[in-house]
């Protein structure tokens, strides 16, 4: 009996973590989870910028920026989603800046030296990765380089302006009711 109710309780507790996010109810709620959802990813790539570039591994920076991609999209996935089903005006605006801010970050994210760096690390001491992780850590620096890692730091700021105009735009033509 006490091994069914471990088993009980451990589904329960699983399947939990699998339920949808709850539904914002209000537009100061959207832009509050977005924030904190922000604010989490922000705090948690600290620590992975903090790590000493003689101790990087791959799953202490690259499945560790993996891990906060997921769980900032995870996060903050329900208040996007809210931009195109939402019937209240307020609450689609809402949802609407919240998904600029989320864009935003994401453009940083793709700027970030420090990142890049720790990858770069990562990359020039990694040995017998499996496919799947040689795969991972791969596409992360593409990413990067098609982000503008290559170019010079004013010539990043410029493109940031650049990209973050586009999304101003992206969103004015994607949210026109």
């Amino acid at each position: 009996m006490r091994l069914f109710i471990a088993i009980t309780l451990a589904l329960s507790t699983t399947l939990a973590a699998w339920a949808a996010p709850a539904v914002p109810a209000t537009p100061d709620e959207i832009s509050s989870r977005m924030q904190a959802g922000i604010d989490a990813a922000n705090a948690k790539l600290g620590f992975i910028l903090a790590a000493p570039d003689d101790r990087r591994n791959f799953t202490n920076t690259v499945a560790a920026i993996d891990q906060v991609l997921g769980t900032f999209d995870a996060d903050t996935s329900m208040v996007q989603f809210m931009a195109y089903t939402h019937p209240d005006v307020a609450m689609r605006d809402a949802a609407r800046n919240a998904e600029q801010a989320w864009n935003n970050w994401m453009v940083d994210l793709g700027k970030n030296e420090g990142l890049c760096e720790a990858l770069e690390t990562v990359n020039k001491s990694a040995k017998d990765l499996t496919a799947e992780h040689a795969r991972l850590l791969k596409h992360m620096l593409r990413d990067y380089r098609r982000s503008g890692m290559a170019l010079t730091a004013e010539q990043r700021d410029t493109l940031a302006d650049l990209e973050s105009g586009h999304i101003r735009l992206g969103h004015v033509h994607t949210h026109a009711e």
